[in-house]
């Protein structure tokens, strides 16, 4: 991990882009308006493969989870019985 001014990245952006490639480095960039974070390709799409295992994790838990939460609804027989009990003519 290093730590570089915008102005010292600018001075080389080439050395920085092939040692973090080759390195797999962090390089952190502190400029006037903000911070920024480079990485390798490599890197973005794991951290990437990741966030979408998680994501799938998280949305398969709470598809699992949903019935539970929602309480007895009763079955599609028993639906239909009611709304046809419920029926004037």
């Amino acid at each position: 991990m290093m730590k570089l001014t915008s102005k010292e990245f600018a001075r080389r952006p080439e050395q920085w882009v092939d040692q973090t490639v080759q390195e797999q480095a962090t390089i952190f960039i502190e400029g006037e308006s903000g911070r920024a974070v480079m990485i390798s390709e490599e890197d973005w799409n794991s951290i990437n493969d990741i966030l979408q295992v998680v994501s799938m994790s998280a949305m398969a838990e709470s598809l699992r989870s949903e019935p539970q939460s929602q309480g007895n609804m009763g079955t599609a027989a028993e639906s239909t019985d009611k709304t046809e009990s419920l029926d004037p003519t």
